[in-house]
């Protein structure tokens, strides 16, 4: 299993398979969670949910980052 991904050298190698995280939208949060958009914004500003991975004007959140939440809350919930 892959954990971090490394920038690859595309001039380097062409053939060089490019590993992507899979990032996932606010629309698509909030509808997986069942939450509305500022419900999710609060939860972010008080430390309650990952912060979203930014690039320029555009906000997501890893998969994995959202997995792992989800995962730690349901263990939450059952401990």
């Amino acid at each position: 299993m892959i954990t971090e991904y490394q920038p690859i050298d595309v001039e380097a190698d062409p053939t060089e398979v490019v590993r992507v995280q899979r990032l996932i939208d606010r629309p698509t949060v909030c509808a997986l969670l069942g939450i509305s958009a500022e419900t999710l914004r609060l939860w972010i500003k008080d430390g309650k949910f990952p912060r979203p991975v930014i690039i320029g004007d555009i906000h997501r959140w890893r998969a994995r980052d959202y997995n792992k939440w989800v995962a730690d809350q349901m263990r939450a919930v059952k401990g």
